[in-house]
C-alpha cells in the first residue's frame, strides 16, 4: 500500500489547495492515505534542503510532494509541485480543485493562525516537563552501560523528573561504542528518558549539567614515577574543572569514581571551578563500603543489606580505615530474635579482634583489586553501577533515616582532617538534596590514629606532586612540617595555592609565586605596578598574608598614585617575570581528531 506525503509552509495558498484535494480524496477513497507536514516559514528551507539532500532530489518550492509504499519504506517517489500533483490526481482519479486565488489565500492565512496555536500549545506543554541533564564521562567504561538503566527508570531522581543524558566518549575509537549503548538506552522506551546524546568535546557534553558523573581514570603508566603520574591527574582535572566551571549549570553535582587518585582529583577540581558550590563535588566511597558489608555478611551468614552503619574513613583509593564501632547486623540468626528493626552489634557477633583489623582490610582489598582486574577486561561493572546509583538516589531523594552512608566531601575541618580536604566521612541525606557529616560520632584512640595516617598520606600526595612549586623562601617550614607529620602545618603550606585565570586556564598556583621574586631590574629598585595590585589584591582576600611577602631592606614598594601612568615607567617584561600568563588552546577532554 502507498501513501501520498504532503509537506509545506504554513502560509502556502497552493499547499492550501492540495490539502483540500488530497482531504477529498483521502475521505472518499478507502484506500487512499495521506500524511501531512506542515512546517513555519522560518523552518521550510533548512527541512526541504536537508530532505532533498537524504532523498536524492532536487526542489524548491512549496509545497513538494511524493508518493512512497508504507510496508516497504525506501526514498519515495517524487510527485512535484501543487500542479503536478492536480495533474496526478486528475490522471488516476478524475479530479481538480476548483478553488479561487482568493479562497486559496484565506485558507492560508487561515493554516497559518492555526500552526502558530498549534506550536504555541506544544511548547506549553513542553515547559510543564523540565529535565534535567545528566553528563557521564569515560562512557564507553562498562559502569555506564549498567548505570544507565538505573537512572533512567525513575528510581534515582524521582518518579517525577524527565533526564536528558549526555555521554562523553573519551576517544574516537570509543564512539561507535558509546553511540551504540545510547541506542540501547533509548530501546528501554522509559517514559523518563528525554533523550541520549553522544560526545566526544566536553564543552558540549557539559552544556547546562546538572549532574556529572566522571569516570574517567588515568591509570599509571609503566615505569611512571608517583610524581608524574598525579602531575598528570592534576592536569587532566584542571581542565575538567575548567569546563564544568564555564558550561555546567551553576548549581551542578558532579560525583567523581575510578581507579585513580580520586581525593586528590577532587580537590584539583573543587580548586579550579570557583563557581561551583565545594558541597557539590563529592567522591563516592559506596564501592568501598559495599565490598566490606558483602565480607562481613558472607562471614556472618547475612543477607548484605542487612550490613547497616559501616563507616569508610580517608582516602578511597589509598589509605582508608573500615571502621565497624557503630555497624549493626538486622536479620542475624542468633540465639534472639526480633522483628525487622532488631539489629546487633557487628563487632560483637564477629568477635575476633584480629579479623576485623587485619583480614577484613585485606579481603576488601583483594575483591576490589579483583572487580577492577575483571572491569578491565571485560563488561563488567554492576557493582560500581550500583553504587553510583545509590548514592545519587540518597543525595537527591535522602537516605534511611535510622542509617549512616560513606562519602567523600570537602571537609570543614571535621575529625581532624583540614578545611579543604576532600576525605571519606559518615554523613546522611536529606530530603532536600544535601549531605550532613555526622558529628557526634565518637572515635577511639585508635580510630584517631589511622585517621591522622589516612589524612597525612592525602598531605603528601599534594606535597610531592606541588612541592616544587612552593614559596623559595620557606622550604625549611615544609620540610619540618613533612618531616614532623604535623598534618595541619603541612596542609596549611599546601593551601597557599590560590585560583589563576591567567590565559583561560584555571589552575592551582601557589600565592607565593606573586611574591617571590618581587625585585625588578630597574635603576629605581622598586615593583611593577602589575605585581604590587596583585599582591595588595591577595591581601584583601586574605589569599595572601603579609609574612608571605619578603622583600630586601633595600627594595622599595611604591603605593601611591597607582592609577596615575606617568609616575612611573610602563613595567618591561622583565617586570612580570613571576607573572606569566599560561596561555592554553581551548581544550576539551577528549583527545585532538575526536
Amino acid at each position: 500500500m502507498a501513501k501520498i506525503v504532503l509537506a509545506g509552509r504554513s502560509d502556502c495558498p497552493y499547499l492550501a489547495r492540495c490539502e483540500l484535494l488530497g482531504d477529498r480524496l483521502a475521505r472518499n477513497l478507502r484506500k487512499f492515505k495521506l500524511h501531512k507536514i506542515i512546517l513555519q516559514p522560518e523552518q521550510w528551507e533548512s527541512w526541504l534542503a536537508e530532505t532533498c539532500k537524504e532523498r536524492g532530489w532536487s526542489f524548491k518550492k512549496s509545497p513538494i510532494v511524493w508518493r512512497e509504499l508504507i510496508d516497504r519504506g525506501g526514498k519515495g517517489v517524487l510527485i512535484g509541485d501543487a500542479n503536478d500533483f492536480q495533474e496526478y490526481a486528475k490522471a488516476y482519479y478524475d479530479v481538480l480543485s476548483e478553488m479561487t486565488t482568493l479562497d486559496m489565500n484565506v485558507v492560508s492565512l487561515e493554516n497559518k493562525i492555526t500552526k502558530d496555536m498549534s506550536d504555541e500549545q506544544e511548547r506549553y506543554y513542553r515547559s510543564l516537563s523540565q529535565p534535567i541533564t545528566v553528563c557521564i564521562t569515560n562512557a564507553g567504561n562498562p559502569v555506564c552501560y549498567y548505570l544507565l538503566n538505573s537512572l533512567v527508570s525513575g528510581e534515582v531522581f524521582g518518579p517525577d523528573v524527565e533526564i536528558i543524558v549526555h555521554l562523553l566518549a573519551s576517544s574516537v575509537n570509543d564512539y561507535e561504542l558509546v553511540k551504540g549503548t545510547a541506542m540501547e538506552a533509548e530501546d528501554l522506551a522509559s517514559r523518563f528518558l528525554r533523550g541520549v546524546k553522544v560526545f566526544t568535546n566536553a564543552h558540549d557534553a557539559f552544556e547546562d549539567c546538572k549532574f556529572i558523573i566522571s569516570l574517567d581514570t588515568l591509570s599509571k603508566r609503566k615505569n611512571e614515577s608517583e610524581k608524574e603520574w598525579l602531575e598528570r591527574n592534576e592536569e587532566f582535572f584542571s581542565i575538567f574543572a575548567f569546563i564544568i566551571n564555564d558550561k555546567a549549570h551553576k548549581l551542578c553535582k558532579v560525583l567523581l569514581c575510578g581507579n585513580g587518585p580520586v581525593n586528590f582529583n577532587a580537590t584539583i577540581v573543587a580548586e579550579n571551578a570557583p563557581n561551583l558550590p565545594h558541597q557539590n563535588i563529592v567522591v563516592v566511597s559506596a564501592l568501598i563500603e559495599n565490598y566490606a558489608k558483602s565480607v562481613i555478611a558472607e562471614k556472618l551468614n547475612v543477607n548484605t543489606a542487612g550490613v547497616v552503619n559501616l563507616i569508610v574513613w580517608g582516602n578511597i583509593t589509598g589509605k582508608y580505615f573500615l571502621d565497624l564501632n557503630h555497624c549493626r547486623i538486622h536479620g542475624y540468626r542468633g540465639a534472639v530474635k526480633g522483628p525487622e528493626w532488631y539489629s546487633v552489634q557487628a563487632v560483637e557477633m564477629i568477635h575476633d579482634k584480629k579479623w576485623i583489623q587485619k583480614d577484613l582490610p585485606r579481603l576488601v582489598a583483594t575483591r576490589h583489586l579483583k572487580t577492577v582486574e575483571v572491569e578491565d577486561n571485560s563488561h563488567s561493572g554492576l557493582c560500581s553501577a550500583n553504587a553510583i546509583a545509590s548514592m545519587l538516589q540518597h543525595w537527591c531523594r535522602g537516605s534511611p533515616r535510622s542509617e549512616i552512608f560513606s562519602l567523600g566531601v570537602s571537609s570543614e575541618g571535621w575529625y581532624g582532617a583540614p578545611v579543604g580536604m576532600f576525605f571519606s566521612f559518615p554523613v546522611t541525606m536529606t530530603l532536600s538534596g544535601s549531605w550532613q557529616v555526622v558529628q557526634d560520632i565518637e572515635v577511639t584512640k585508635e580510630t584517631v590514629e589511622v585517621i591522622e595516617a589516612c589524612i597525612m598520606e592525602q598531605g603528601q600526595q599534594f606535597l610531592l606532586c606541588m612541592g616544587d612549586r612552593r614559596m623559595s623562601e620557606s622550604p625549611k617550614i615544609l620540610d619540618q612540617a613533612s618531616q614532623s607529620n604535623d598534618t595541619m602545618s603541612l596542609w596549611s603550606q599546601l593551601s597557599l595555592g590560590r585560583r589563576s585565570t591567567v590565559g583561560g586556564h584555571l589552575s592551582t598556583r601557589p600565592a607565593a609565586e606573586v611574591g617571590a621574586k618581587f625585585q625588578d631590574d630597574t635603576e629605581e629598585g622598586k615593583i611593577s605596578r602589575d605585581v604590587l595590585k596583585e599582591i595588595q589584591s591577595l591581601l584583601e582576600e586574605n589569599t595572601l598574608t603579609p609574612a608571605d611577602v619578603t622583600l630586601d631592606p633595600e627594595d622599595t614598594i611604591v603605593t601611591d598614585n597607582l592609577s596615575q601612568s606617568d609616575s612611573h615607567p610602563p613595567p618591561t617584561d622583565e617586570d612580570n617575570t613571576s607573572l606569566e600568563a599560561v596561555t592554553i588552546e581551548e581544550v576539551s577532554t577528549a583527545p585532538k581528531g575526536s
